[in-house]
């Protein structure tokens, strides 16, 4: 861990004092942040994470990660507020010093689905354990920048190119549930996903909780590294990921004609 912050250190003092390198690197595709710029009705805006990189995030223009600047400015919010590094197939959050407002009450902090949260400081460099966590930024408002990270070399190749077997993902019964709602139509010989309302009637959960466990899913395929098309709508990317990598009842049967022994 020391000789990868040392190597993060060395980035950073490449990188910050003009422009950051191109969110778009040479290297591996390591992760995507995925967050609501301003309207937490809308849907998540995705920015991918290269290996070597180092991306800011706040409200600036100069943030690649931008948030909390439109309709209205979130003042309470440092134009930026941090960077993502990239190095070692790790990614590590660095909180930047506030020269105006170094506020302790303005939490940067770290959730995980399975532990206590993580302050990030002033000054300090965190890089959390696991694949898939929450940055949440304080300003006036909580804005959340979800956090999935591949930390092998991804399994799954290219659209059309069916899996002999499928690629392990450990899914709870609410993101099963979820999951099949959202695929019924398609299944069923339809076009397109159920709606979101569509699929919270099915499971009986509410059209917050479904939406968000689709986000969940699709960070999961994601950190997982299945093959997902490049789509806007996550309902159609999250279905379709799964289809094609036999995440869904129906896979084996529609793609086993299809399917090549090893």
């Amino acid at each position: 861990m020391a000789a990868l912050l040392n190597f993060a250190t060395r980035l950073h003092e490449v990188a910050v004092p003009c422009h950051y390198p191109p969110v778009s690197g040479d290297g591996v595709e390591r992760a995507v942040v995925s967050f609501r710029a301003v309207d937490t009705s809308a849907n998540r805006r995705s920015v991918r994470l290269f290996d070597d990189t180092a991306v800011t995030f706040g409200r600036s223009p100069d943030c690649p990660v931008r948030f909390g600047h439109a309709p209205v400015q979130d003042i309470e919010l440092p134009r930026v507020v941090g960077t993502f590094i990239v190095a070692g197939g790790r990614v590590m959050v660095e909180r930047h010093r506030d020269r105006f407002r170094d506020s302790p009450q303005k939490a940067l902090r770290v959730e995980v689905s399975d532990g206590p949260p993580e302050l990030i400081v002033p000054g300090s460099v965190y890089s959390p354990p696991t694949a898939i966590f929450t940055l949440v930024v304080s300003g006036t408002y909580d804005w959340a920048l979800d956090v999935a990270v591949r930390f092998d070399v991804p399994r799954s190749t290219s659209q059309g190119d069916i899996p002999t077997r499928a690629v392990p993902v450990e899914l709870t019964d609410q993101e099963r549930a979820t999951l099949a709602a959202y695929a019924a139509p398609i299944i069923a010989g339809g076009f397109e996903p159920a709606t979101h309302d569509q699929a919270a009637e099915a499971c009986g959960y509410s059209r917050a909780t479904v939406r968000r466990v689709l986000e969940v899913l699709d960070d999961k395929f994601f950190a997982a590294g299945l093959w997902m098309p490049d789509i806007a709508d996550s309902r159609v990317r999250v279905v379709t990921a799964a289809r094609s990598n036999l995440l869904l009842a129906d896979s084996t049967a529609t793609l086993s004609s299809e399917r090549t022994e090893p």
